[in-house]
């Protein structure tokens, strides 16, 4: 369109050059709709299994661009539809038990990066059951009561080389926790547990009889995997 010929038929300078704009947008729509029409899509798959290879199911996983922005949630396994040429974040969460400890090539930081994506790709989230007792240990399971019930909240000690308390420069702490609480030691071994008062609470003896009344309790651990169950007695006065 030539302006001489525009102004001629009585378009002012003002109102063709809107029209130019105008024109020239229309002219674009259908370039960004292409542009939009091409992109080429993938599919990220999270799954999980645990420590021994087993599938579990379940476990909340977030996507996340490239930005931090979330794109997608939901529970394994999941499949997240990601666009070819962009990045991501993967993030797993625990539940129960179950807890991350890495992914199934090694990584352990539970913020996976995808790395651009150029393909489908296919990642596993490793989780570890933290109640399950290793190989070659036992566990020793710690409550402590009153005369009404159970109370908790009390801090107990695990002990080894402390038979003998009034030699303390020979005892050595292995763990520590706050009750009911549970520690694992390894079979054959010999072990002392230990808890401690707090306010108005005493101890006053181990549930296995009125005259244990040794603080650090002594016991030794069975050659094979078992389960020792110690709770302890306290005395609230007034």
């Amino acid at each position: 369109m030539k302006i001489g010929n525009a102004c001629r038929r009585g378009l002012g300078l003002a109102s063709f050059i809107k029209l130019l704009v105008v024109s020239s947008l229309l002219a674009f729509v259908p370039l960004l709709r292409s542009a939009h029409a091409t992109a080429v899509t993938s599919t990220l798959t999270v799954t999980s299994e645990d420590t021994s290879g087993s599938t579990i199911t379940g476990y909340y996983t977030v996507l996340f661009d490239s930005g931090g922005n979330i794109v997608d949630t939901g529970f394994t396994p999941v499949s997240f539809t990601v666009t070819v040429g962009q990045t991501y974040t993967v993030l797993v969460d625990d539940y129960g038990t179950f807890q991350f400890v890495r992914w199934s090539d090694g990584g352990t930081d539970r913020y996976r990066d995808t790395g651009m994506i150029t393909t489908d790709q296919a990642i596993t989230a490793v989780y570890a059951d933290i109640t399950a007792i290793p190989a070659g240990d036992s566990q020793i399971s710690v409550g402590t009561v009153d005369s009404f019930g159970e109370i908790s909240g009390y801090y107990t000690t695990l002990w080894q080389n402390c038979q003998d308390q009034t030699q303390w420069q020979n005892c050595v702490m292995v763990d520590e926790c706050f009750s009911p609480c549970t520690f694992f030691v390894t079979n054959g071994q010999e072990y002392q547990v230990a808890v401690a008062d707090y306010g108005n609470a005493y101890f006053a003896h181990w549930s296995d009889g009125p005259l244990d009344i040794a603080r650090f309790h002594d016991l030794t651990v069975p050659t094979t995997t078992t389960t020792i169950s110690l709770t302890a007695v306290y005395l609230v006065l007034p």
